[in-house]
């Protein structure tokens, strides 16, 4: 019995090893135009994942051109909407 749940997770984890090494060596940059957009959001904790795709390059590895502008309230975000 402890020499199958052994063998089973030795298997996961060899498993979890080759998907891992697929998708981290299998990524290639996007090659067409990019597209430009801005993203208006808060700068507070609840954007961290658009400030941690910009700082990876996720953006720019997906073919777009990311401009953030940073606003303190809602009704300032739209108005800025309406501005562009």
């Amino acid at each position: 019995m402890k020499k199958d749940v052994v063998r089973a997770i030795g298997v996961m984890l060899v498993l979890t090893g080759i998907g891992a090494w697929h998708f981290t060596s299998s990524q290639t940059a996007y090659s067409g135009v990019s597209e430009s957009i801005t993203i208006g959001e808060f700068p507070y904790e609840t954007a961290a994942l658009i400030y941690i795709a910009e700082d990876e390059g996720f953006f720019s590895r997906n073919g777009l051109n990311v401009t953030l502008e940073d606003y303190d309230s809602t009704s300032a975000a739209i108005d800025g909407l309406f501005e562009k």
